[in-house]
């Protein structure tokens, strides 16, 4: 069986052939205990993670709203609201991507 990338633009690169019957799928026959336990603890990092996002993102418009004009409590709520949204970007960064290696690897993780 061959394989082939069609990419747009009419170009194609051709596989090697023999790979058996198409599926490339890493699954090991059975599960360690290591990876049954870190398979179980990432879905609840992620819902630890989003919930301290949350609640950094709440005290920044918290300060924000109390700061009265004081320019250390805006900048402190700002710099909280800040780290809010960079900290939403790496977890869902990192969620796409565990998605991602799931994906092409074949694997169930989340």
């Amino acid at each position: 069986m061959k394989f082939a990338l069609n990419f747009p633009g009419g170009k194609t690169i051709e596989g090697p052939s023999g790979l058996g019957d198409g599926t490339l799928k890493f699954i090991p026959e059975s599960k360690s205990v290591l990876s049954t336990i870190v398979s179980g603890l990432i879905p609840i990092f992620f819902v630890i993670a989003l919930l301290l996002v949350l609640i950094k993102f709440i005290a920044g418009g918290f300060g924000y709203m109390t700061s009265a004009g004081d320019s250390k409590k805006v900048e402190k709520a700002q710099a909280d609201l800040t780290q809010a949204i960079v900290g939403f970007l790496v977890v869902f960064t990192s969620f796409w991507l565990i998605q991602l290696v799931q994906t092409i690897l074949g694997l169930n993780i989340l």
